[in-house]
Formats: structure tokens, sequence, C-alpha cells
């Protein structure tokens, strides 16, 4: 029921910028010098998760919103068909840099057998094990054209149920 910040029409391309919830993996290198992630990333002092001016979706979780986007003309119950034509990392304005993260967890569609069973055939469940993240940095050719992410170290710590 939020406003939407963009509106659209059909047929019609629009440009979305979006900041991975995972920038929080490596402050110095995913959020410090870039301002606008800096800000999404701020906490006052006295701020709560309850205080705290962004969208808070039921289920969203930890990530970040981006949208409502409004197709005019689009009605509750329409299927609508998106087509993404690009993906580009967002680089850090004063490094020039750009870094992302995979996680590794023990949760999820990969880690369960088809019978719902963990892959090791003990009883799935969401809590337990640990989470390895892997920091990679995107690198590029001479002509700007993305090649891979490189890693550049990886941590483990545990999964938590509460902060």
């Amino acid at each position: 029921n939020a406003s939407p910040v963009v509106s659209m029409y059909s047929g019609e391309t629009i440009t979305v910028e979006i900041v991975t919830h995972h920038s929080g993996h490596d402050f110095a290198k995913m959020i410090r010098g870039d301002k606008a992630v800096e800000e999404i990333f701020y906490w006052e002092e006295t701020q709560t998760l309850e205080n705290k001016p962004v969208p808070k979706l039921p289920g969203s979780g930890v990530h970040l919103i981006t949208g409502p986007i409004e197709v005019k003309g689009a009605m509750p119950g329409d299927v609508l068909e998106v087509e993404i034509m690009e993906l580009d990392p967002r680089y850090n304005p004063e490094t020039g840099r750009c870094f992302g993260t995979n996680s590794q967890k023990f949760a999820g569609y990969q880690y369960r057998a088809d019978d719902g069973t963990a892959r090791d055939g003990t009883p799935y469940v969401r809590t337990g094990g640990t989470e390895a993240i892997t920091v990679f940095e995107f690198l590029e050719d001479k002509k700007g054209n993305m090649l891979f992410g490189k890693p550049v170290y990886m941590y483990r710590f545990p999964n938590m149920t509460a902060p």
C-alpha cells in the first residue's frame, strides 16, 4: 500500500538503482565513501528498528526495499512481464572500485535434498551451523567490460536468531 517512488507506462524503460543489504559485510569496501549508501546504513545512537525511517514490509527481513514501481493502467491481478535489460554493479564514487559478497549458508533450497531433509540426511532446520561470506572485487577489462568477481577474502560467523 506504499505510494510509488516512480511511475511508468507499459513498454517504457526505466533505470532503477539498487543497493545490496550485504553491503554491511564489509563497511570499508562497500559503504564508506559512498554517501548514498552511508545514508541507508546510518543509525543514530538512539535509533531502533521501530523508529528508523525505512520501509518495513512483512517478511522483508534484512532485505532493502526497492520501489514500489507503478505501471500506469495496471490493475491488481494483472500479470506483468518485466525484462531486465542490464545489471551494472555499483562503483564506490570515492574509490572507483566495486565489491560484492557471496553467502554460503546453512539454509535454503540448495541445502535441502528432494525429500525436504538436509543433504546429509538429517532433518532440515533453519538454525544452527555457520555462514561463510566471500568478499570479492568486480574486475573489468580495459574497455570497461565486466570480467568476473575476484575473491578478496572469506570469513565465517555463526547464524543468529536474534540481535
